[in-house]
């Protein structure tokens, strides 16, 4: 028996999966049907591919894979993970065609059953975010394990049990990402196959890579935001901790938003970042990686919270987590005090690192730059440590603004605001947004 058979996955069996039952193959003919019919997304798509966020592979033909049709559109590539988007067949408006393109026997009547029609009426699209089991099984965590071997596949597992957990609050209404449903190629193994995560997709992408595409675009929805302030873009320290990377290769540096945003458009992302993150709060769940690039923008300008690899159940550890996760431009002074010989190792308050995060984020929606730099790991620490900012001259923010940010960049996680006290606050208390 092998290492990665001796490791054992207990959330496997808790988390709710769908087998998925065969793929096919599109006939060229019907791919070309369906490029007809769904070009709007394709092209809007194809518009980003400039920025590296996403294309469109015209070579690959497109499948079907339980009641959904993989489109072949790429939104992003991880170590870890890839997401494409995909449609659902009931609500294609060519599915009709299918059946005279296979043969009855090779799908399940139960896929165009009026109850499907039903539950996809509202979202045609989805953002599909699949794992190799395999590939995952055989990447060991050597940090935050608490004593207990574990590998990328535990945090993937962990992220479906987190948002299939709140999916039982209606999430939408919260602004966090809604899981639909998880299929499962393989389900006979805990170690092979692959995991499809089916989420809420949105077509304007995240708010860090903010494109604004022409108002009579059918995938606008920013006539509700105000106007975006250009200001010249720069480039921010944006490096996800991994365990594989060298030192070095953990300063990265990505563009950020291309300019800052009005603090009415700020005051809106906020709005509904501060409502997502005292949701999690309140069912004692951490994000520990809260970041403009994982708040996406949907169609009626709002932003949702996404990417829960990173997140954490404290209901059981007493509100604590370990320091080592999240994205290093954001990490609260007390994951940074690199003076304490344990700080790798303490355990902290989880709640407050998402409110750092928040406010971090905030500075970087009103700037388009981050409010603590260093050339290096340890020169960013040391000026998060040291938590002295000063607010640039321009853009001039509102003394309600200016005091929120205060209260979130607060070095003490014990005074420093919560998401109600943030809600209650005057900046936002009685604001528009969201609505």
């Amino acid at each position: 028996m092998d290492s990665v058979s001796r490791i054992t996955y207990p959330d496997y069996d808790v988390i709710k999966i769908t087998p998925i039952e065969k793929k096919y193959e599109l006939h060229e003919e019907f791919c070309a049907m369906l490029d007809r019919n769904e070009g709007d997304i394709i092209k809007f798509l194809q518009t980003l591919n400039c920025e590296g966020y996403s294309y469109y592979d015209p070579t690959k033909r497109k499948k079907i894979v339980n009641q959904y049709i993989n489109l072949q559109i790429y939104l992003n590539r991880s170590t870890y993970s890839k997401v494409e988007v995909w449609c659902s067949i009931s609500q294609c408006e060519i599915a009709k065609n299918i059946f005279a393109r296979f043969p009855t026997n090779l799908m399940s009547n139960d896929i165009f059953n009026s109850k499907l029609d039903g539950l996809y009426s509202k979202r045609h699209f989805y953002a599909v975010k699949s794992y190799c089991k395999a590939y995952l099984a055989r990447r060991n965590i050597v940090f935050q394990s608490r004593g207990v071997i574990k590998t990328q596949l535990h945090c993937a597992l962990n992220e479906i049990k987190i948002l299939q957990n709140i999916s039982k609050y209606d999430p939408t209404n919260s602004y966090i990402i809604k899981l639909h449903e998880v299929l499962d190629s393989y389900p006979q193994s805990k170690v092979h196959g692959k995991l499809y995560l089916v989420l809420d997709f949105c077509p304007l992408g995240s708010s860090m890579r903010l494109t604004i595409p022409p108002r009579n675009h059918p995938w606008n929805g920013f006539d509700c935001i105000d106007t975006i302030t250009p200001r010249n873009s720069t480039h921010m320290l944006l490096s996800s901790y991994n365990d594989e990377e060298t030192e070095d290769s953990k300063l990265v540096y990505v563009s950020p938003l291309r300019s800052g945003l009005s603090e009415n458009v700020v005051k809106k992302f906020t709005m509904c970042a501060a409502i997502a993150i005292a949701k999690l709060h309140e069912l004692d769940i951490v994000h520990r990686d809260i970041k403009p690039d994982n708040f996406l923008i949907t169609s009626d300008g709002n932003v949702v919270l996404a990417d829960f690899n990173s997140a954490e159940d404290i209901s059981k550890t007493n509100g604590l987590i370990l320091q080592t996760s999240g994205t290093y431009a954001f990490f609260p002074p007390e994951c940074c005090d690199i003076n304490n010989k344990r700080f790798q190792f303490d355990e902290i308050q989880g709640k407050p690192t998402d409110m750092w995060a928040l406010g971090v984020t905030i500075w970087c929606w009103l700037y388009g730059i981050l409010p603590f730099q260093g050339s290096s790991i340890l020169e960013l620490f040391d000026e998060i440590v040291k938590c002295q900012y000063t607010f640039p001259d321009y853009p001039k923010l509102s003394s309600q603004c200016s005091s929120t940010i205060n209260h979130l960049l607060d070095p003490d996680p014990k005074t420093r605001w919560t998401a109600k006290q943030l809600l209650q606050s005057d900046w936002l208390n009685g604001s528009k947004s969201c609505q």
